[in-house]
């Protein structure tokens, strides 16, 4: 099974931008068991791997922009930068 180096990664953020499991995947449109599955490790489609991210992404801004923050420097890190090309979950 392929996994993300740190998987952590994708919760901490998640957690940052004030999301459940659940509401991250209603805003990547995809299924909820693809978020808790690659918190957990397992390597999403590429497809579902973008969505995720674009989605996060937002919920990251707003979350800071609502805190007030006048220049943001969230950790907007590519959590699947540790995902070598190819690999796709089963």
């Amino acid at each position: 099974m392929s996994s993300l180096a740190h998987p952590s990664t994708l919760r901490a953020l998640r957690e940052r931008a004030g999301l459940s499991q659940r509401e991250l995947a209603q805003r990547a449109d995809v299924a909820s068991n693809t978020i808790r599955n690659a918190e957990a490790g397992a390597v999403p489609h590429p497809f579902h791997r973008e969505a995720i991210d674009r989605a996060l992404r937002a919920a990251l801004i707003v979350a800071l922009v609502k805190e007030g923050l006048e220049e943001i420097e969230a950790p907007l890190v590519d959590w699947t930068a540790t995902i070598e090309e190819g690999e796709v979950a089963a």
